[in-house]
């Protein structure tokens, strides 16, 4: 399969995530140019998210909140 074809066809970055888990369950790998790009834009869209959210009270908070 031609890695290419993991990728949608946007102005975005977007992954085809049921392509990328067919091809990943059939082949079950992908090269490191690949891994890489993924990391690369993946790390782009957290840095333009903030890492502080303010809230107000009354709230509940539910699950894990540590980290």
């Amino acid at each position: 399969m031609n890695e290419n074809n993991l990728f949608l066809k946007t102005k975005r970055f977007m992954i085809d995530w049921n392509v990328l888990n067919h091809h990943l369950f059939y082949d079950g790998k992908i090269s490191k140019m690949t891994v890489l790009k993924i990391i690369s834009e993946v790390k782009k869209f957290f840095q333009q998210e903030p890492n502080m959210l303010y809230l107000e009270d009354p709230i509940t908070i539910v699950g894990d909140i540590h980290g």
